[in-house]
């Protein structure tokens, strides 16, 4: 893939990929620039440069739609396009809590569908207006899997603050937008879908799955797991599957999407449905844990290690890898296959 001009072969980093070997697949002989830049850190571009192999001769010629794909049916075709980015027009604001916001932004044709498998996330970007600098994230809607006509977005703001002045570099450019304005999304990506029926489809080989423990850290969302829940607990011909959800965050107001959460342990807690809050701060009389995740937690509220289970977590690339798979690791579980990473 390209670079700024520069070629790079990262089939040896595959692996180790923190977004997964599917977004360097993705853009195997394509000009992927505006993709790195925009969602890599600092270190990632310094590691880039490891696997550089030379420099592009001429542009790479990119194909434009056909007249056939212009004049199809917007209510028969997803919306979403692997390799180009679609506008999207925000039509709603709603605040949630202190610091997090549904932003609800419509296609052009009402009918239209997302095209988003279960598990799987888009990018978005959008332009700051204060820097004029293009930001881009991935991120997993909190709309529901069948809805048409647009898109919603579950955001929690990271806004400067003293001790971080910058903020959260997207998010300050979602708490920027009005009515109106306009956003970029492409997608689907994600090494993992959920099938239904008790499979899923994980790095493209289907695996049957009885049992999924599923843990959304402090700082980070819970809609993926959110979609996977819905699918799973709504699903009429999956009557066996069971999850486990360890919640935690900061304080008991910081839990997101706790009514549909806390409905769905209502409906399924004495068959298939187990979730527990760990707050850092509690309430008088908070019946659920508080501080952090620890091995004991994960061993009495997690299902034991099997080739029928997996463990899905939302974190950051750092707590997981310095904790969250060295926890997993001690308690008996192999998370090469085991472990999926939103």
């Amino acid at each position: 893939f390209v670079v700024k001009g520069e070629v790079y072969d990262g089939k040896d980093y595959l692996k180790d990929h923190p977004g997964g070997a599917d977004s360097i697949l993705l853009v195997a002989g394509d000009d992927a620039t505006d993709d790195f830049m925009n969602i890599h850190s600092m270190d990632a571009k310094e590691k880039l440069a490891q696997y550089h192999i030379g420099t592009l001769a001429s542009p790479i010629l990119t194909a434009t739609p056909t007249e056939t794909q212009v004049m199809s049916d917007p209510s028969s075709t997803p919306f979403l396009e692997l390799k180009t980015w679609k506008s999207i027009t925000l039509t709603s604001i709603q605040r949630v809590n202190h610091d997090s916001i549904l932003y609800y932004f419509s296609f052009p044709h009402a009918s239209q569908r997302l095209g988003l498998p279960v598990g799987q996330h888009v990018f978005v970007r959008l332009r700051r207006k204060d820097t004029g600098e293009m930001v881009q994230r991935a991120y997993t809607p909190v709309s529901k899997q069948n809805a048409a006509g647009g898109i919603e977005f579950l955001i929690k703001l990271y806004l400067p603050t003293t001790r971080f002045p910058s903020g959260g570099k997207m998010t300050v450019g979602f708490n920027q937008l009005e009515v109106g304005d306009t956003i970029e999304l492409k997608g689907p990506f994600g090494s993992f879908i959920w099938q239904g029926s008790g499979t899923a489809l994980w790095r493209g080989v289907p695996r049957k799955v009885k049992e999924i423990g599923m843990l959304k850290r402090p700082h980070s969302g819970i809609t993926p797991i959110l979609q996977v829940l819905r699918a799973i607990l709504q699903d009429s011909s999956d009557t066996e599957t069971k999850l486990y959800l360890l919640n935690t965050n900061k304080t008991e107001h910081d839990i997101l999407c706790r009514e549909e959460l806390e409905a769905f342990f209502a409906s399924h807690a004495s068959t298939r449905f187990n979730m527990h809050h760990i707050l850092r701060t509690v309430p008088e009389g908070w019946t659920h844990s508080q501080g952090r995740i620890t091995d004991a937690l994960l061993h009495t509220l997690f299902p034991k290690p099997s080739e029928e289970v997996l463990v899905l977590v939302c974190g950051p690339e750092g707590m997981i890898s310095q904790t969250v798979k060295p926890g997993l690791e001690r308690l008996g579980w192999d998370v090469e296959k085991s472990l999926v990473v939103f």
